[in-house]
């Protein structure tokens, strides 16, 4: 994760962005599974009359959340994928050509 925040965001406030990125997952659950996922377990018990919900129907809407955040989630990753392919394919492609010059120099000192 350090390499990729540095890569992406650059290393001038690497501190403040690499500290906002990890505090993010965990927010993230908090506010997923426990505001969001909770309620609606909550709500399916409340509708049976206990406090215990079981059943397919308890966490139907909950599946169907987490699995359309992460498809987002995946999503976002493939565009970053995209919009950045070129950049490292040139960043790779500079380096294979310095690796190349520091072996011709190499060799030519034999």
């Amino acid at each position: 994760m350090p390499t990729i925040a540095s890569e992406v965001f650059g290393v001038l406030h690497f501190g403040t962005i690499f500290n906002t990125i990890t505090i993010a997952g965990p927010i993230g659950s908090y506010v997923m599974y426990v505001r969001v996922i909770g309620s609606i377990y909550d709500r399916e018990a409340a509708r049976g009359g206990t406090e215990y919900c079981t059943g397919t129907h308890c966490f139907r809407l909950s599946f169907l959340i987490v699995a359309f955040s992460t498809f987002v989630g995946f999503m976002i990753a493939r565009g970053l994928f995209i919009l950045t392919r070129r950049l490292y394919e040139q960043i790779v492609s500079r380096r294979m050509e310095d690796v190349a010059e520091l072996i011709s120099v190499a060799m030519g000192w034999w």
